[in-house]
């Protein structure tokens, strides 16, 4: 994933910097514990919070997605090494959404959106999708990388109570509404 590609990259810069600077072996195996550290950090972080994380190069191409632990996408069989596994579990109808929002992205450097994802069983559940844009020490675009939230239940929520306000709305009938202690 890509969390093991970004370790295995500061690993290797910290051992190039490590020689030019001429540090001890067990500076370099400190430094390296570090990261490590800070990767297990990171990913009980994205598990504990439920969200999918994932990874674009935009030189490689290559995409990386984290192990989704709460089964929000039920992907692991359909993610691949190109952003085409992205979009492949939006739903056509919503990927015109998506794409838009990626391009956007690209112009402004973030891009925040709601659509369905499509999950392996057939069923649709709703995500919060967050991106953003991150550049290279030289201002140059190098990574997208996006956070997928899913809010299937505040969406079912909130059309409940647009239903139940509709309902509201409709009815000529005065209503009353008393607490516990039959106080208006």
């Amino acid at each position: 994933t890509v969390i093991i590609v970004l370790v295995l990259a500061f690993a290797l810069v910290g051992l190039l910097v490590a020689a030019a600077l001429s540090l001890s072996f067990e500076q370099i195996r400190q430094a390296l514990s570090d990261v490590r550290t800070s990767n297990h950090r990171f990913k009980l972080f994205a598990s504990a919070v439920g969200d999918v994380i994932w990874d674009l190069d935009l030189a490689s191409g290559r995409f990386s997605l984290n192990d989704d632990q709460n089964g929000f996408l039920q992907l692991a069989d359909r993610t691949g090494s190109s952003f085409d596994a992205l979009t492949a579990f939006i739903p056509k109808t919503e990927r015109a959404i998506f794409e838009r929002g990626i391009e956007s992205c690209r112009r402004t450097g973030q891009w925040t959106g709601e659509h369905h994802i499509l999950r392996k069983d057939g069923s649709l559940r709703y995500a919060l999708h967050r991106v953003l844009l991150i550049k290279n020490s030289r201002g140059e675009p190098d990574h997208l990388v996006g956070r997928l939230t899913d809010i299937t239940e505040r969406r079912d929520t909130e059309e409940k109570l647009a239903r139940q306000a509709a309902l509201l709305d409709q009815t000529r009938d005065g209503i009353m509404v008393l607490d516990l202690d039959h106080t208006i």
